[in-house]
């Protein structure tokens, strides 16, 4: 994704942080050390030009990973020795940001005598966001983790009619077969193509694309454990969610921000104006 000439989420984010690093270099010319949190850390790619250029400044503090995915967590901190060697301090942390936050993980920083000195970047880049089940969820854990000498940058790809109009997964046209990213699951329940329809669309009132699966038929699955069986009856017609991504307008981000008691202090898009940037920090009023 990141060497495709076309703008997708990945490249977009990283033209989005390399337009607004100015920016981000003025926010945090006063503090002599800046601590990245990199919430949904995934890969690293994205940020890896801001880790090159905090540390050129030598500014750079804790770099702080934080995924539910120790695979995920693992390829950042790989990627991340190749990168720099040792001169990153890489700390990784399998957290469920819905249900947990990371301010314990800072709660020394805040008490030390050059707290005042040092700034915390909260990173929520890419699709992080986007494919939970309650984003504003998410983002009233991550503002509770903040402090006030905290910013937030958040990108993702905004809603348009151009992006509506090219929503499409399937591999040739007419074709029914989920995409194999998205039906690894569906494989592993062992529900087979035949019993099921794929279905892709644009929910208005939740402001999320979606792509599910509609039960042909009726059946059973019966779940395995070491203490016994779980079975679970689904009926012809039912249907199951596979993936969903947010998408807002421009507008709408502001108000997610605004409502989640964030003040917003940035905003860029690309030229497109399909993907956004957003450098926020937690209301002081």
């Amino acid at each position: 994704m990141i060497e495709e000439d076309a703008p997708n989420l990945e490249n977009s984010t990283i033209e989005l942080l390399g337009m607004s690093q100015g920016y981000l270099d003025g926010l945090l010319r006063r503090f002599k050390k800046v601590n990245i949190i990199d919430v949904g850390v995934g890969n690293a790619w994205p940020v890896k030009e801001l880790l090159g250029n905090l540390l050129e400044q030598g500014k750079l503090g804790r770099y702080i990973a934080v995924d539910i995915s120790p695979e995920m967590l693992r390829i950042a901190r790989d990627n991340i020795k190749e990168w720099f060697g040792g001169r990153v301090d890489f700390e990784d942390y399998e957290i469920d940001i819905n249900r947990e936050g990371f301010g314990n993980l800072l709660a020394e920083d805040y008490i030390k005598k050059d707290s005042a000195e040092t700034a915390n970047l909260v990173l929520l880049l890419g699709g992080t966001l986007g494919n939970m089940r309650s984003p504003d969820s998410a983002l009233r854990v991550i503002h509770e983790s903040m402090s006030f000498n905290d910013f937030m940058v958040y990108t993702m790809k905004l809603d348009s009619e151009g992006t509506r109009r090219y929503f499409d997964f399937k591999v040739d046209p007419g074709d029914e077969v989920l995409p194999p990213i998205h039906g690894a699951v569906i494989d592993l329940l062992n529900i087979d193509p035949s019993l099921y329809q794929v279905e892709m669309g644009y929910d208005q009132l939740k402001h999320q694309r979606y792509e599910r699966i509609r039960l042909k038929k009726s059946i059973n699955i019966r779940f395995d454990f070491d203490d016994g069986e779980w079975p679970v009856a689904l009926d012809k017609g039912e249907s199951i969610l596979v993936w969903r991504g947010l998408q807002l307008s421009a507008q709408d981000v502001t108000d997610q921000l605004n409502r989640n008691d964030f003040y917003v202090l940035h905003a860029s898009q690309t030229p497109n104006r399909e993907y956004l940037l957003a450098v926020a920090e937690v209301n002081r009023d």
